[in-house]
């Protein structure tokens, strides 16, 4: 797991914490609030949101959403609420969020993220995509008639490297990993 995708799943639980064992209190639920919207934002800008993590962005939201409501709605006046209820509530809030955190942590150990190490070979890398359509052939997974079979091809190649040093470099493609 990436730095920021640990901080937001320590921020989840420590606020999924305030919500279940602390009162209300405007400045706490505040701090609470904006540093969970504020990790949220750099994971997003710095890392990048993963589909690991998905599980995790639902718990925050859904705590951004229950701070927002606890900090802009006035406290109720005490209702009367059997203890069982109360602790039933707290308890399958609790079960939830860590099982929606421990899905998130068991999907970036499963499906990690990497990085790919910087060419070394002597050549340079060109690359060229396209889009065949074989005018042949009759497209056999499509609904609509008279479709023709199409394909995307990437095809990646040596290049002299004396012709590469007029050109910028380029990272490798997002689907790759991080370059």
């Amino acid at each position: 797991m990436r730095t920021l995708e640990i901080a937001v799943l320590m921020v989840s639980l420590a606020a999924a914490g305030v919500i279940v064992f602390r009162k209300r209190e405007r400045r706490l639920d505040t701090a609470i609030l904006s540093s969970l919207v504020l990790v949220m934002f750099l994971h997003g800008m710095m890392d990048h949101f993963r589909l690991q993590m998905l599980p995790t962005y639902l718990v925050a939201w859904i705590l951004i959403i229950g701070f927002i409501l606890r900090i802009i709605k006035p406290q109720a006046k005490v209702r009367l609420q059997t203890r069982f209820k109360k602790y039933l509530k707290k308890g399958l809030l609790t079960m939830v969020v860590m099982a929606l955190t421990a899905g998130s942590m068991y999907l970036t150990h499963v499906l990690p993220a990497f990085t790919l190490p910087e060419p070394t070979g002597k050549y340079a890398i060109g690359t060229i995509s396209q889009h065949l359509t074989d005018q042949n052939r009759d497209e056999t997974l499509s609904a609509a008639p008279g479709d023709k079979r199409e394909l995307m091809i990437n095809v990646w190649y040596p290049v002299d490297p004396d012709v590469a040093k007029q050109k910028p470099k380029e990272p490798y493609p997002a689907e790759l990993g991080d370059g």
